[in-house]
Parts: structure tokens; sequence; C-alpha cells
């Protein structure tokens, strides 16, 4: 069984595409399919269902993949480790990112003051990473999920209202949700994280938000705010500093409405001198940002 032989698998069983897979490696599709039947015929066991011209991974293949994916990774760790050790490390961190994009690039200012050799590869999503492999992924967990071994809550923030300086909700310090009925609000998405945080607090307290317009820039957000189009749930840090003189913060009494920030990584791979740095940094500052 050559190494070579599990790359090709591995890129045919996430494609289910012969075909594509051979243009993207640049040879012929039939000597593709030959390492395939050669490393099935090794095995003792068909590792894809083939109908026509299509194939589709099957049980079988399910499970070597599994395996292969392991042995795969074990190898760049190998690789990344052997860098380290020798001092020769590419010292480049991967970060996905899906929540608390805007005090991102204070904390990696602040990093790249001490350490201006390390080289950051940032991607921002709302949806799942996918098979790309990343050094770290900051998320807002949905409410009540489970917390991992290889999770840190960076920030337990505070979920607020937005209104306009003029609303009658201006001037309070705290409201209930099951008072907001007849409120207009501005939300993001129905798939974002902080809307599917607000939405259960919204069921729990017995309020169905009207919502008259969905978007899923912040700054537009709370420019709409401003303008008097309606109110809108924000989060107290991580949309930045929100003191606009024309808006007004207020506190939700009941329910108490939070967001946690999360850090993770994958314990099973290595993780660099680099980034085990950058982890610390990214901890630090949220525990400062706490103490403000």
């Amino acid at each position: 069984m050559e190494l070579l032989q599990l790359r090709y698998f591995k890129m045919i069983a996430e494609t289910e595409h012969i075909t594509k897979v051979a243009e993207e490696l640049s040879i012929s599709q039939s000597a593709l399919s030959k390492t395939i039947k050669i490393l099935e015929t090794e095995l003792g066991v068909k590792l894809f269902d083939r109908e026509g011209k299509y194939i589709k991974l099957n049980q079988n293949g399910k499970i070597f993949l599994k395996y292969v994916n392991k042995t795969l990774q074990s190898l760049e760790d190998a690789k990344k480790e052997l860098l380290d050790h020798n001092h020769n490390s590419k010292n480049e961190i991967t970060i996905y990112v899906q929540a608390a994009m805007f005090m991102l690039p204070k904390i990696i200012s602040m990093f790249s003051e001490k350490h201006p050799h390390i080289k950051f590869h940032i991607s921002q999503k709302q949806f799942s990473p996918g098979n790309k492999k990343y050094d770290f992924m900051i998320y807002i967990p949905s409410p009540n999920a489970s917390h991992s071994e290889n999770t840190i809550t960076l920030l337990e923030e505070e979920i607020v209202l937005a209104v306009n300086k003029n609303h009658k909700l201006a001037n309070r310090k705290s409201v209930s949700l099951c008072d907001l009925s007849t409120e207009n609000f501005i939300s993001l998405p129905e798939f974002t994280q902080l809307r599917i945080s607000t939405d259960h607090y919204c069921r729990i307290s017995g309020l169905t938000p009207n919502i008259i317009l969905e978007c899923y820039d912040s700054p537009t957000i709370l420019e709409l705010v401003k303008n008097g189009m309606g109110i809108s749930f924000v989060p107290r840090y991580s949309w930045g500093d929100i003191t606009d003189k024309e808006l007004s913060l207020v506190s939700i009494s009941s329910p108490k409405c939070t967001r946690l920030i999360n850090l993770t990584w994958d314990d099973s791979e290595y993780l660099s001198n680099a980034a085990i740095l950058f982890k610390k940094h990214i901890i630090e500052f949220y525990a400062n940002l706490l103490k403000k």
C-alpha cells in the first residue's frame, strides 16, 4: 500500500468524481481507476459502488477513509513537529472565524508586534469549515451546547438592545423581552449564530419579534436603528465600541441574554509553537477585556 494510493483514494472519496480528480492531478482517468482497483484488491473489498459512469463511496470506503484521514493527518503533524524541532517552521496560523471578527484585527496586530515573523490565514464564514483544516476556530456555540476539553470560552457577553436616542426605551436601564411585542426589529438573518441565540431567548420569553428587515452587515443594522427604523439585538463587545450619540444601549433584564464566544482546536492534531503562542495571547486578550 503506497502513500500516493491513499492520497488518490481520499480525493476520490471526497468528490466521488474520478474525472474531476484526474483533471486536477493531470493524469489519465484510466490510470487513476487502476490505482483504486489495485488498492481494492490489496484490501480484499470494494471501496466504491459503481453505477455506470458514476461512483459512490460505500460503507467499506467510509470505514477506510476514516483511517486514511488519520494516517495522512499524522504524517502532516509529524512534518510540522519536525519543522518546529529543527526551528524551520513556516510560522503560519490558520483561523476559521464565525464570530467576533470585529475584534480580530486588534488581537492579531497586538500579537504581531511581539511576533512579526508569524503569518495568518483567516477564513470568515457562517457555515461549517468542511474538510479544510484550521489551527483554530472562533465561534458561537448553540444554546445549551456541550463543552469539549479542546474548547475554551473566551468571552460571555451580554446581548443588549440598540435603540434610537429618541426611542421611548432610550432612557430605560433595562427592559423585559415580553414587553417588546409592539416593536419593530432590525435583525441578522436566521442562519447567523447571534440570531439563533436571540430567537432562543425570544421563544422562552414568549415574544415573537416583528422583524421588518434582515441584514447581514452589523454597521448597516446600527445605521438603520440610528435612523429610527426599528430596534435591534446587539452584542455588548464584539460589534465594537458602540458609542454613537444617536444610539442608546438598553440591558435586557428578563430573561438574562448572553452569548459565548469560544475558541476550539483539534486536540488530535499537532499544534505548532506559533499556534500555542497565539492561543495564549488570545485568551489573555479576552481576559483583559473583561477587566476594563
